[in-house]
C-alpha cells in the first residue's frame, strides 16, 4: 500500500491492461527504441498496438497532436 499524505493506494496499477484499454479507445501509444533498448526490454514484450519509433523521430511526433501524455 502507498499513501501520499491523505491518499492511499490500495490496489496495484494494472498497466498492460490500461494501455490495452486506450489502445481500444484509438489512443496511440508508443515507445521510444533507446528507452526499450536501455531497460532491456525486447519489442515483443510490449502490449500489442504500441509503436516503437527512434528517438530522433520524437520531435515530430509530439508536434502532430494537441495533447501528449508522458510517462
Amino acid at each position: 500500500e502507498l499513501t501520499i499524505g491523505d491518499w492511499r493506494q490500495s490496489h496495484p496499477p494494472a498497466l498492460a491492461a490500461d494501455l490495452k484499454g486506450l489502445r481500444s479507445k484509438g489512443v496511440d501509444i508508443f515507445a521510444l527504441k533507446e528507452d526499450l533498448d536501455e531497460r532491456g526490454i525486447a519489442e515483443g514484450q510490449l502490449v500489442d498496438g504500441v509503436d516503437v519509433l527512434p528517438r530522433s523521430k520524437l520531435a515530430g511526433l509530439v508536434g502532430g497532436y494537441g495533447r501528449v501524455w508522458h510517462w
